[in-house]
C-alpha cells in the first residue's frame, strides 16, 4: 500500500480510494500519495509511482457540465505549445493522462471527478524571494506568444465572468441577508471607489490564461518555463492576464517593480509598450485587485461557498488586503 504523507484536508479520503482511482491510469502501484497545499477550488495530490504524477479531485459544482470545454482547451494548449516548441525552448506543458476507459476524466462511486497528469518539476518561489517581476513578466510573455497559435474562437471559456467586475459587483450587493457580519470599512470602500474603476475598459479578443498569478507559473534556474491550471483558458484581455501576474508578485504600487514587469513581457512576448499602454496595465491591475478583494469579500458574506480557507478568516484577510491598499 501506498504510504500516505500528510494529514487529510476536508472530506476524508482513505488512500485505498485514491489507490483504486490511480490504477485505473497507470498500472505501477503508488508508493507515496500526499495532498499538494495548493489551489482554492481543486483538491491535489503528489503521486509518486515510479514516475511522479499529480492526482486532481475537480470541483463538481464548477466543471461537472464543462468537461467537453476543459478538454478542448487543453488540447488547443498543448497543440500550440509543440507549435512554438523551436522558438520557445525548454517549455513545459502539463501532459493529462488518459485512463483505461480512454477518458481524460474518471469518476468514482461518489460521482466525484477525476484526472491525472505528469508532475513538472519546478523552483518554487514565495512572493518575497521573486526580487526582480521582470522574470514573472517575461514567462507570462511566452505564454501569451503561444496562445496565439490558438484560432479565434477554438478556446472555450468556463468562467466568463472571470474578469468582469460588474458581475461580481452584483454578486456583492446580492449579499444584503449575509450570513456573516458586514464590514463597514470595506463596504465604504467599495461604495466610494466602484464607479471609478468600473469606468475604464481594456481591448479584448485574445487567447488568456486566466488566472496568471505567480503559483501557476512553473520556475527553472531562475526562469519561467511553463504554465500550470489551465482550466481557466478564455478569450479575454492580455491585461487582465498581466493584472493577476502584478498582483500575485506583490508588487503593491512600486512603480519600478511595473517597469521591470512591462521589459520582461516585452522581451517574452516581442513586443514593445507605449506610455498610454503602461498606464493602462497598472490602472487595470489597481481595477482588478479591486475587484478580487470584493470576490473574497463577497464570498467571507455567503460563508466561503466558492473559495476555500486554509484558516478561519483568510477570506476576509485577502479581502482586506485587496480592496484596502
Amino acid at each position: 500500500m501506498a504510504k500516505w504523507m500528510g494529514g487529510i484536508k476536508g472530506v476524508f479520503l482513505e488512500p485505498q480510494a485514491l489507490e483504486r482511482i490511480i490504477r485505473n491510469y497507470i498500472d505501477a502501484s503508488p508508493e507515496h500519495i500526499e495532498e499538494l497545499d495548493a489551489g482554492h477550488i481543486n483538491r491535489s495530490f503528489l503521486v509518486v509511482a515510479g514516475d511522479k504524477y499529480v492526482l486532481q479531485n475537480l470541483n463538481k459544482k464548477l466543471y461537472s457540465a464543462h468537461l467537453s470545454e476543459l478538454e478542448n482547451n487543453y488540447s488547443r494548449y498543448r497543440k500550440a505549445c509543440k507549435c512554438c516548441a523551436d522558438e520557445q525552448s525548454g517549455w513545459q506543458c502539463p501532459e493529462w493522462l488518459k485512463n483505461k476507459a480512454d477518458n481524460y476524466f474518471y469518476f468514482d462511486e461518489s460521482g466525484d471527478i477525476w484526472r491525472l497528469y505528469n508532475y513538472i518539476q519546478g523552483d518554487v518561489y514565495a512572493v518575497s524571494e521573486l526580487n526582480d517581476p521582470g522574470v514573472a513578466g517575461e514567462g507570462l510573455g511566452r505564454l501569451h506568444r503561444i496562445l496565439k497559435e490558438c484560432p479565434k474562437g477554438s478556446v472555450q471559456g468556463v468562467f466568463r465572468h472571470l474578469h468582469d467586475l460588474g458581475y461580481y459587483y452584483r454578486e456583492y450587493r446580492s449579499q444584503d441577508s449575509s450570513v456573516r457580519p458586514r464590514d463597514r470599512e470595506l463596504d465604504e470602500c467599495i461604495a466610494g471607489r466602484y464607479e471609478d474603476h468600473f469606468g475604464m475598459s481594456v481591448p479584448g479578443g485574445d487567447i488568456i490564461h486566466g488566472d496568471a498569478k505567480l503559483g501557476n507559473m512553473i520556475f527553472r534556474k531562475g526562469k519561467a518555463a511553463g504554465f500550470i491550471d489551465l482550466d481557466t483558458l478564455m478569450e479575454g484581455s492580455l491585461y487582465d492576464d498581466m493584472a493577476d501576474c502584478l498582483r500575485s508578485c506583490g508588487i503593491g504600487n512600486d512603480g519600478e517593480k511595473l517597469r521591470q514587469f512591462i521589459a520582461g513581457y516585452e522581451i517574452g512576448s516581442d513586443t514593445t509598450f507605449t506610455t498610454d499602454e503602461i498606464n493602462t496595465v497598472a490602472a487595470n491591475y489597481r481595477k482588478n485587485r479591486f475587484m478580487l478583494g470584493m470576490r473574497y469579500y463577497t464570498d467571507y458574506l455567503a460563508g466561503n461557498v466558492y473559495f476555500r480557507e486554509s484558516y478561519p478568516g483568510e477570506s476576509l484577510e485577502k479581502a482586506r488586503r485587496n480592496l484596502l491598499f
